[in-house]
């Protein structure tokens, strides 16, 4: 159906001018929109040129008879949908079926009854509507099938590339483990040398640790049983704290570290949980440290109304754009080019998108490959918990992110 209920346009195909006006006549005081033709070829031209919603075709026509017409539209997909009552004098059983294997959907016999007319014009006109409806209902649910497949899929695709990821994050510390400690056996090492393996073996144990903490923090995460401690606390204090943490490292990167605080002292205090609040900063610094070679690293925090602004930039490697809407979900990293270059589990953004949600807050991201990043969240000042389980695949978790002009 192509019109509003109300005014269906209905297309008369018939020879004889008297029926073409008893029938327009009848079908216009009903409401209905009316043309009608005197041959095949004018109706065929008709409907292609305006479709009509219901066809009353008469099969005795001067040029081709009403089932070569009705073949005819049937034939494009376009006319399919299209009903046609034929309308004849022919009431032989066999014109009847014939009618009906061309594509009719209903047959009346003249001479016809005004009132059986109207009342199988309106059923065929709902019966078309409601198949309309039903198609284009069809349609979308096939369409959302097909994404809640491919996004099934996709997710099955992420998770068994996370799954590989986290294998090898656990597998090749716990190897550098083993081995530098069977090198230790050997008694002909001298003291720098154990001292390098004894290193390495810190340095492994440090990075699966880490991986392990990680695979816990997204557990306690999901279950809900992750609880939050909030308590008056200096910002100030914690951006010293987290400043003098990486300082040493991020120096011996050859990376200028800058910190900025827009508050002084004792009007820094603000009611949050302290211990998610530096994990934050922390998970970001170091995502920040690790795609920087070069360049700054800056991080702060501003007043913002009654909202506490943090930031972390960077001038490293960038985000490119396809990848800045996903790039708090879990599994992200696994699955990109960054996973086989860059060690990780991938889930520190999520779990720090997750931490910044939990005391209230919100957080999004600027960036442009090979310029940098900036990460950016807010937290309310003296704002109050809001201690709730997370689901980190919920629909509901918004990620919000911009990305800096060229």
């Amino acid at each position: 159906m192509n019109r509003k209920e109300d005014k269906a346009v209905i297309l008369i195909v018939d020879d004889l001018l008297e029926n073409l006006y008893i029938l327009s006549h009848l079908l216009v005081k009903q409401g209905y929109e009316v043309r009608g033709v005197k041959n095949g070829q004018d109706a065929i031209d008709s409907i292609n040129a305006d479709q009509p919603d219901l066809i009353l075709l008469d099969i005795g026509l001067p040029d081709m008879d009403g089932f070569e017409v009705c073949t005819h539209l049937k034939k494009n997909p376009v006319n399919i949908d299209i009903p046609v009552i034929f309308i004849s004098a022919f009431n032989k059983t066999d014109d009847i079926l014939h009618g009906f294997s061309v594509g009719g959907v209903d047959y009346i016999t003249k001479p016809f009854i005004a009132e059986e007319v109207i009342a199988r014009v309106h059923t065929q006109l709902v019966m078309s509507r409601m198949r309309i409806k039903l198609k284009q209902e069809v349609n979308v649910f096939e369409q959302k099938s097909k994404a809640a497949i491919e996004k099934a899929q996709e997710s099955d695709r992420l998770k068994s590339a996370f799954l590989a990821n986290i294998n090898h994050e656990i597998r090749t510390p716990m190897n550098g483990i083993l081995g530098f400690a069977e090198l230790l056996k050997e008694s002909k090492l001298n003291g720098e040398e154990q001292q390098e393996y004894i290193s390495n073996i810190e340095r492994s144990g440090s990075r699966m640790l880490n991986t392990i903490k990680n695979l816990i923090d997204i557990s306690t995460i999901e279950t809900g049983q992750l609880s939050l401690s909030f308590s008056d606390t200096s910002i100030n204090e914690q951006i010293d704290q987290i400043y003098a943490l990486f300082k040493p490292e991020v120096e011996r990167k050859g990376i200028s570290f800058i910190s900025h605080k827009s508050l002084p002292l004792e009007k820094d205090i603000c009611f949050t949980d302290r211990e998610k609040l530096t994990a934050i900063l922390i998970n970001l610094i170091k995502n920040a440290l690790k795609y920087s070679n070069e360049g700054k690293i800056e991080f702060g925090y501003k007043l913002n109304k009654n909202q506490l602004q943090f930031f972390v930039k960077d001038e490293g490697i960038g985000i490119p754009y396809d990848m800045q809407e996903t790039i708090f979900n879990q599994f992200v990293q696994a699955d990109s080019s960054l996973s086989s270059k860059y060690q990780g589990s991938g889930l520190g953004l999520s779990i720090t998108k997750a931490y910044v949600e939990m005391i209230g807050g919100e957080i999004w991201l600027e960036s442009k490959e090979g310029v940098g990043s900036a990460f950016y969240f807010e937290i309310p000042f003296n704002g109050k918990a809001v201690n709730k389980p997370f689901n980190l695949n919920s629909a509901e978790r918004t990620i919000q992110f911009k990305s800096i002009s060229a």
